[in-house]
């Protein structure tokens, strides 16, 4: 994006007369180094690119590349995954946690307003608003994702199913 604004300023230096010249490309070049070395670009952008290319010639796995991105990121996979495996499509879920890209992985919808524990906890509704939901909704699963606030009720009609790396996956009893 910056290379068309660097351009015209080079065409514009290139018209003045040859100090105006010299002393234009001097702060281009400066501000160059300047804003790369504050923001690291060409690091983060060639990092990505390397990132891709080693897991497109199979040199990096899938949980390798994924953890490129953030280390939650095999996790979050892998618990979409199980979602998705073990609930049909009018099943509904509930996550207590701050990860709501794991309804649209799972491929599910919210049951609430609220997708995230800290809006739950921050609202003065959000916890009455959650435990009716799950009395009335009932989800076939209650994701506990570690690092949150403990879930302010009780699961009694849930037992825990499984735990993918610290995420507690509850089951509703029938």
């Amino acid at each position: 994006m910056l290379i068309p604004s660097f351009s015209l300023m080079i065409g514009t230096a290139i018209e003045a007369k040859k100090i105006k010249q010299i002393i234009l490309v001097a702060v281009i070049v400066l501000s160059y180094l300047i804003i790369n070395n504050i923001f690291n670009l060409e690091t983060k952008i060639t990092d990505h690119y390397k990132n891709l290319f080693y897991f497109c010639a199979d040199k990096k796995g899938i949980d390798s590349y994924q953890a490129f991105f953030d280390g939650n990121t095999p996790r979050d996979y892998e618990v979409a995954r199980y979602l998705r495996m073990n609930t049909s499509k009018k099943d509904q879920i509930f996550i207590w946690g701050n990860n709501a890209q794991l309804y649209k992985m799972s491929e599910k919808t919210p049951p609430m307003r609220y997708t995230v524990a800290y809006h739950i906890l921050y609202f003065p509704t959000g916890v009455d608003e959650m435990k009716n939901m799950v009395k009335n909704k009932k989800p076939q699963f209650i994701v506990i994702m570690p690092n949150v606030p403990e879930i302010p009720m009780t699961l009694d009609n849930y037992v825990e199913k499984i735990d993918i790396h610290g995420v507690k996956i509850y089951e509703k009893i029938l």
